[in-house]
């Protein structure tokens, strides 16, 4: 990592205009049929993510929607971590 990378910024970041990267993602979900013959979902590489259908065609349905708000739940959170403790900036003024 570059000196110039490590560096503290001295003002807030400023965005250019965002470009839109669409991509494909295979995720693998299981499905258990239940006693009532309906189905309960598990995705186990989103910790936490599950849904419920009353057949597999619901389910392929049900648990896109929950890996969609999973990951958009996730994103949001992580990015509110990110700027939770940030009040401002240092500068150079102040020595830090």
């Amino acid at each position: 990592m570059s000196t110039a990378a490590r560096q503290t910024p001295t003002e807030p970041y400023v965005y250019g205009t965002p470009v839109v990267v669409e991509f494909k993602v295979t995720i693998k979900a299981l499905a258990f049929q239940e006693a009532d013959g309906g189905y309960s979902v598990v995705v186990p590489e989103l910790p936490g993510c599950v849904t419920e259908g009353d057949d597999i065609e619901e389910v392929k349905a049900m648990v896109v929607e929950a890996a969609e708000g999973w990951l958009a739940t996730m994103h949001d959170r992580h990015r509110d971590e990110r700027t939770r403790n940030v009040t401002e900036f240092p500068t150079a003024e102040s020595g830090s």
